[in-house]
């Protein structure tokens, strides 16, 4: 009651999910129980879920292979990483610390450590990229509209909507002032980021 009332201000929809129905028959015997359907009511889930998510048991089938592909992912992530890291290694040894390979290799870092969640670590290697940008780079370039994007992107994933914002519309400042089409893939990523952004604040 206090996580509906409190949190979510009585008016945030909420499910509750119940795990471990593997055994039930069917499985969402718990929720039909009209004891149960009464001791619930209070709290005012919009819904109840039950699922399960064990290994083994009847549904072992059908969340195997998510499961797998999830862990194929995952190893593929830390691989390129790993691949990165060593190419970033080599670059350090032949080239300038401000040589575009070695920013170059910063950003393909951000990326993969934002793919895997690491959010610090992608923001960490992005500014990275950007101080060699600025040292490099003519003031309006193309690609400092990309690493303003990529910024943006980790302070949305991190809930830093003001902070997004702010980066995108940097992006969009050097989309225009570089005259990219609307149709161009980065200007599109770029109003997707800040359509998402816009009404996940409108959702707080």
């Amino acid at each position: 009651m206090l996580f509906y009332q409190t949190l979510l201000n009585g008016k945030t929809p909420a499910i509750l999910f119940l795990s471990h129905c593997e055994s039930d028959e069917p499985m969402n015997k718990w929720i039909t129980n009209e004891e149960n359907k009464t001791a619930l009511a209070p709290y005012g889930f919009s819904d109840v879920v039950c699922g399960t998510a064990q290994e083994g048991g009847r549904f072992a089938q059908l969340i195997e292979p998510l499961r797998s592909a999830l862990t194929i992912q995952i190893e593929e992530y830390n691989d390129a990483l790993l691949y990165c890291k060593k190419a970033l290694e080599s670059f350090e040894k032949h080239f300038s610390a401000d040589h575009r390979y070695i920013a170059n290799c910063y950003c393909n870092i951000g990326v993969i450590y934002c793919k895997l969640k690491q959010y610090d670590l992608a923001l960490s290697y992005y500014e990275k990229q950007l101080n060699i940008q600025l040292k490099t780079l003519p003031a309006y370039h193309f690609e400092f509209g990309v690493t303003y994007l990529n910024i943006g992107e980790i302070y949305e994933a991190r809930s830093e909507f003001d902070l997004a914002l702010s980066f995108y519309s940097k992006a969009n400042e050097i989309f225009q002032k570089v005259s990219l089409l609307p149709t161009h893939e980065a200007v599109i990523e770029l109003q997707q980021h800040v359509q998402s952004t816009n009404e996940k604040i409108s959702h707080e």
